[in-house]
């Protein structure tokens, strides 16, 4: 609920919260590219 930025109850018969989108943390696309490209690079010296 909270990564995605949804509403829950806090119990069955709660009131609903909103909870802010919070991403988790990861690699993007970008990240793992220069990743490997650091890598590869530092093993061709």
């Amino acid at each position: 609920v909270h990564q995605f930025g949804l509403s829950e109850e806090t119990r069955k018969d709660g009131k609903k919260i909103d909870y802010p989108a919070r991403p988790l943390l990861g690699f993007t696309g970008e990240d793992v590219q220069m990743i490997e490209e650091i890598i590869l690079a530092h093993l061709d010296r």
